[in-house]
């Protein structure tokens, strides 16, 4: 049995504004299978271990963390504060040697200033899922290269982008990113979102029609001013989906008003994949 959105409580009709969302040509164990976290093995979503060097040089993630790994490398350890957090000379050289793709905003706001870890998050997320995937490890107050950060230095590389893209979207909380009294809304949802980019992605659309073919709002999104919901659409989905390569952006603006408009790449398709039973929900080839 599939949702229909004249089914819906009329405060989501709202919010949907006429738009229905790509997931509801589904059944709801569809989306249930959709919303749980990626098995290693075949499930509702099925992520690609096989990359080669070119696509891989296409995340910004991986190359930012391999960034990472070779200063921890050279360094013989990156030394930690006494909160275990990396220092500002560190903060500050890693800002220079990264490009992450999408901080208008926060490139405005910290022109010129010398800021600790916790206020770069992407510094922070990337250092998070290295660590998690043991590329780098904590020891006697360093961060030192680990046993697969030897072997991703190496080029043994082809799974890292499977491993950190399960981390980020169903381990670690993206709600260091944006309004933290909404939680880490929509992270929850990613599952449909990346369904709704598969089967709608391919021309470019702005935040608002891809954040209402994908998610619904929680009550915390609601009782906030509308641009709330853009801007953590942006910060939450749309901006980690582009720095694992996924997504691409244009027409951008240095606020967190959500502007700007979005389109999947070639390495979506490529990465991302679907069980066959809910591919054949819908006409056409969806990847």
């Amino acid at each position: 049995m599939t949702l229909r959105v004249a089914d819906m409580p009329s405060v989501y009709r709202k919010w949907l504004d006429g738009v229905e969302p790509a997931w509801t040509v589904l059944e709801a164990e569809r989306v249930d299978a959709l919303l749980a976290e990626p098995p290693f093995e075949d499930g509702a979503i099925r992520l690609a271990i096989d990359l080669t060097d070119d696509e891989i040089a296409c995340s910004p993630m991986l190359q930012n963390a391999l960034v990472l790994v070779r200063a921890a490398q050279a360094a013989d350890g990156l030394e930690l504060t006494a909160k275990g957090n990396l220092t500002l000379e560190t903060v500050e050289a890693m800002r220079s040697a990264m490009d992450w793709p999408g901080l208008l905003f926060e490139d405005k706001w910290r022109a010129g200033k010398r800021l600790r870890e916790g206020y770069v998050e992407e510094l922070r997320l990337v250092r998070e899922l290295a660590l998690m995937n043991g590329l780098l490890v904590r020891k006697k107050g360093k961060l030192r290269v680990g046993a697969t950060g030897r072997r991703a230095l190496k080029d043994r590389r082809e799974r890292l982008q499977a491993s950190f893209f399960r981390d980020c979207f169903w381990q670690v909380s993206l709600g260091l990113f944006g309004e933290p009294e909404c939680g880490s809304w929509p992270q929850g949802l990613i599952g449909p979102a990346l369904w709704s980019l598969a089967t709608m992605g391919n021309r470019w659309q702005d935040t608002q029609t891809l954040m209402r073919l994908s998610v619904l709002p929680d009550e915390a999104v609601l009782r906030n001013p509308e641009w709330v919901a853009l801007a953590l659409f942006v910060l939450r989905v749309l901006r980690p989906l582009r720095w694992f390569g996924l997504v691409e952006s244009r027409d951008e603006d240095a606020t967190r008003r959500g502007r700007g408009e979005w389109r999947k790449t070639p390495l979506f398709d490529r990465f991302l994949a679907f069980d066959p039973k809910i591919v054949r929900a819908v006409e056409g080839p969806v990847h």
